[in-house]
């Protein structure tokens, strides 16, 4: 199966930075990093998105596999991780996966930690209700834009990716140290919730930023200056 990226070799003395894009985009998303300094770049369109194949639904095990395969197909042994979003949850799981290979992670956005809202199990309830009576279910009920866009395959894709959520003790035990940057008016992954991911994570570095799910565009200098100086 094919997995488009492009490889970007400055100096084989620095170390690769991994970038992984959020969902329902590619990764022209991640390009804007490929100038900071010092860094070898590795950026994917992850499976399902851009240039890359996708065969069967997808699960977050199927995604860490795919990019662990890759990296030995590269001979890649060790990387920085930066994501944003869906991405960033990836990079998060991998690091589960594969520890020694992560010197550290910077998340934007990352959706780890969000548990269902009692708005969102109501519509789930009465969307597989409507279904089993064979009721036409209305627009309000079908799921995120993301969702209703999607193909067959990505929305099974997205409906596995979604179930899986970390937990305060996986946070607790995680020692790779994290740049965990959140947006203040991000309605996707809210900044209270990365808050709280950033008071169980012990290598953690937490920042508030202004804007939403997609302004890491507008804090762009100071999110390079992180991966460049820190």
């Amino acid at each position: 199966m094919k997995i488009n990226y492009h490889l970007k070799i400055k100096d084989k003395t620095f170390p690769f930075l991994l970038l992984l894009h959020g969902w329902g985009v590619d990764s022209s998303y991640m390009e804007c990093f490929l100038e900071v300094k010092d860094y070898n770049f590795l950026v994917i369109d992850l499976p399902g998105f851009g240039k890359s194949d996708i065969d069967r639904p997808y699960d977050i095990s199927s995604y860490v596999n795919d990019i662990h395969e890759l990296l030995l197909e590269l001979e890649i042994s060790y990387f920085v991780g930066l994501g944003h979003s869906f991405g960033g949850k990836i990079l998060y799981y991998y690091s589960l996966t594969y520890p020694c290979e992560v010197l550290k992670l910077y998340l934007i956005a990352p959706s780890l930690f969000m548990k269902k809202s009692f708005k969102t199990k109501r519509k789930i309830f009465f969307y597989h209700l409507y279904k089993k009576l064979h009721i036409k279910i209305p627009s309000s009920l079908r799921g995120s834009y993301d969702y209703q866009k999607a193909s067959e395959v990505m929305k099974k894709t997205l409906s596995n990716v979604t179930s899986v959520l970390t937990n305060k003790n996986n946070l607790k035990e995680f020692n790779i140290e994290v740049y965990l940057f959140a947006f203040n008016k991000d309605k996707e992954v809210p900044f209270k919730v990365l808050k709280k991911v950033s008071s169980y994570l012990p290598l953690c570095h937490f920042y508030l930023l202004n804007g939403n799910h997609f302004s890491y565009f507008a804090h762009l200098r100071f999110i390079k200056a992180m991966l460049e100086n820190c």
